[in-house]
């Protein structure tokens, strides 16, 4: 996915998000509701009533509601890393203007130390983050629709969804702190068992049901491998519509 603004590290659970989610997927009802605003958290900005910030050329572009892919023939002649004014746009529901002075990421749950008080985060500001050390992965981000579009050209199969051609890839040389630095700092012990990152984006409103923020879990074997937290895509600081100020990057 494309669209993760790391706000929390957490214990939440995912399984109900993600039933729904393939239900209302299965049955063509999903719809996303970018107007909602409803409790937002401080360090969120005014912004436009368009749901992506960067400009969308059409000739470099083609848009489907609040995402936008790529047309493949840009990249003719560019090489392997698609730059960031190039790069798709996957948003589940609009892109949020943060404001990085104020914003910080909470980590927090039972996963953690006993010194840490129970529901209180241990939080760690952009700056706080720069100054930790630092690795840079290049790798691929794909939505898992990629390419859906086929299904009704070539197989005459129709299916819902935003109708992807081959646009919805792109690889970056992403740059931050590993997780799991970020992890042991917040006092991580052997008895935790995943990660859950929660994304900035507005709440994801589906046939009148509020299922909040974008959020996966990562097992913390994982977690604790070659997951970084990315402030930096292909040398420069984070786009707003690819996750500034700072995101969760999943290798492989």
């Amino acid at each position: 996915m494309d669209d993760d603004r790391l706000t929390d590290l957490g214990p939440s659970g995912g399984g109900g998000y993600d039933a729904a989610l393939l239900d209302h997927w299965l049955d063509g009802r999903t719809r996303m509701d970018a107007r909602s605003r409803r409790g937002l958290p401080r360090g969120l900005l005014p912004r436009s009533l368009s749901p992506i910030v960067k400009p969308l050329p059409a000739g470099r572009f083609r848009v489907h509601e609040s995402n936008a892919e790529m047309r493949w023939e840009v990249m003719r002649g560019q090489g392997y890393v698609v730059p960031n004014a190039d790069f798709f746009v996957r948003n589940h529901t609009s892109t949020p203007l943060i404001d990085a002075g104020s914003w910080s990421l909470g980590v927090f749950g039972t996963g953690l130390r006993g010194s840490v008080p129970a529901g209180r985060p241990v939080r760690f500001s952009y700056r706080d983050l720069l100054d930790l050390p630092t690795r840079t992965v290049v790798c691929a981000i794909e939505c898992a629709g990629n390419g859906r579009s086929f299904f009704a050209a070539q197989q005459g199969q129709p299916v819902p969804g935003t109708p992807w051609r081959l646009g919805a890839i792109g690889v970056a040389a992403w740059r931050g702190v590993p997780l799991s630095v970020v992890l042991e700092r917040a006092g991580i012990t052997r008895e935790a068992v995943d990660v859950m990152p929660s994304g900035l984006d507005p709440d994801l409103v589906m046939a009148g049901v509020n299922y909040g923020r974008v959020r996966r879990p990562i097992p913390v074997a994982k977690a604790l491998d070659d997951v970084i937290l990315a402030y930096e895509m292909n040398g420069e600081p984070l786009p707003p519509d690819h996750g500034y100020p700072v995101r969760v990057i999943v290798p492989h």
